[in-house]
């Protein structure tokens, strides 16, 4: 499907929410991603917005350090963007979306950018009335690099169920996030996760450590745990 760039804009050094408006209603699942057609190749991305809003699909691109591939690509949407030139999306596609009839407690853990996997489920979920509790855990190497930490703080607030928990490897500002890496704090945290369903999204590392050690040592099923990167691991 074709979608114009609505808007490119700055949420870190090296982070930018990019917005893209399908010519026609775009159907998906909290969770899901699409592939990029780009001149480098077609690169998948997550929806960072809610299913009930169609209209405009959110994406997060970027990483915590400037990098080629990150550079090219909004190089690339920018030119795009100013010359008002249309970018080809795919269908919705991924797995690790919202189970939405389950009322099991929800574990959301993040690293880096899978916040913008995160994100959507988190308030796909306040938006179809989840009241069991929901815990989110977001890693970044720095309080820079929590792009949206007001958000989450101000989601906390206002929702009784939701609990959110930052996690820097460099504490900044200790009075605000935990130190550390993101998985060791749910670790830390978690005792027995038989009950839960967890969605990952972060480094395809991350994600396959966060397998092995919710599974092995905090009991719970590979069947409770979701993430696209299973795919490839």
């Amino acid at each position: 499907m074709l979608c114009s760039i609505e808007k490119i804009e700055p949420l870190t050094n090296f982070i930018f929410r990019v917005l893209l408006k399908p010519v026609q209603p775009f159907e998906f699942r909290a969770g899901q991603y699409i592939n990029v057609s780009l001149s480098c190749g077609s690169l998948p991305f997550s929806i960072a917005s809610c299913p009930s809003n169609g209209t405009f699909l959110e994406l997060h691109i970027g990483g915590s350090d400037i990098s080629k591939k990150n550079t090219l690509v909004m190089e690339e949407l920018t030119n795009s963007w100013v010359c008002a030139n249309m970018v080809e999306v795919s269908e919705a596609r991924g797995e690790a979306w919202l189970r939405e009839e389950s009322v099991k407690p929800l574990l959301l853990v993040a690293g880096g950018t899978g916040m913008s996997y995160a994100l959507s489920i988190l308030k796909n979920s306040l938006e179809q009335g989840f009241t069991q509790p929901i815990y989110v855990y977001w890693g970044a190497k720095d309080m820079d690099n929590l792009y949206v930490h007001d958000e989450l703080v101000d989601i906390a607030l206002q929702n009784k169920n939701v609990s959110y928990v930052p996690v820097t490897e460099i504490s900044t500002c200790p009075q605000y996030t935990k130190k550390g890496k993101v998985l060791e704090c749910v670790m830390s945290d978690f005792r027995n996760l038989s009950e839960f369903d967890i969605y990952l999204c972060g480094p395809c590392k991350m994600v396959e450590v966060a397998r092995d050690w919710l599974c092995d040592k905090r009991g719970a099923e590979p069947e409770q745990l979701y993430a696209d990167a299973f795919a490839y691991l």
